[in-house]
């Protein structure tokens, strides 16, 4: 497994459970008949959803400050955040204040605003706690999306095409062995993954390779 390979070799490269912070972490989905929302007034309905959504956010929040303090001597944190159908890689460097989104599909950044408030959220306690910083006047982390990597001269230095390939090859290794594989360390029983059929070849793709 890539996190055990950067250790092995000592890479300045730090990794989240993405089960911890995918979509479904942050966000709140509840029937009108659902058992927490029975008897309750459409303004209590509304203030009830209000709360839980903020109570996730900031436990997702805490979750990814907790492993910006744990990897403090790495140069990266590598923060694969899923979508309903698609994942996008952003690579976390707390200490140069720097957000970058590796994302092929190209998708607005509005669409993941919510997740990038988060992470300024768990970078603002990763301050808090003495997690250090290039630019302390600097209150916000820097965002920079576009697919391949956009040229950043102070962290360009740092990235060449065979490095752009190697994040890639080692984000699919993750998503596919720990993952999708239903042996996967972050493998989900309960979700559409291991409960629907036409995933089988996927869930199940190092087994059938193995015979």
């Amino acid at each position: 497994m890539q996190f055990h390979e950067a250790d092995r070799t000592g890479a300045k490269v730090g990794y989240v459970d993405p089960t911890r912070i995918c979509k479904t972490q942050h966000t709140v989905e509840m029937r009108e008949d659902c058992e927490q929302l029975v008897g309750k007034t459409p303004e209590e309905k509304e203030e009830y959803v209000k709360t839980l959504h903020k109570r996730k956010k900031l436990e997702v929040a805490t979750y990814l400050a907790i492993a910006m303090l744990a990897h403090a001597d790495k140069d990266v944190l590598m923060v694969p955040y899923q979508f309903t159908d698609h994942y996008i890689l952003f690579l976390i460097y707390p200490k140069d204040q720097l957000i970058i989104s590796l994302d092929p599909a190209h998708y607005d950044k509005e669409t993941f605003m919510e997740f990038l408030t988060i992470l300024n959220l768990a970078h603002k306690y990763y301050r808090k706690r003495g997690g250090p910083v290039h630019i302390p006047s600097q209150k916000k982390l820097s965002v920079r999306t576009g697919w391949p990597i956009p040229e950043i001269p102070y962290i360009a230095q740092r990235f060449n095409d065979t490095t752009i390939l190697n994040v890639t090859a080692d984000l699919c290794r993750f998503i596919r062995r720990d993952v999708c594989n239903a042996r996967g360390l972050f493998y989900d029983n309960q979700s559409e993954l291991a409960m629907d059929d036409k995933f089988k070849p996927l869930r199940e793709w190092e087994k059938e390779h193995m015979q």
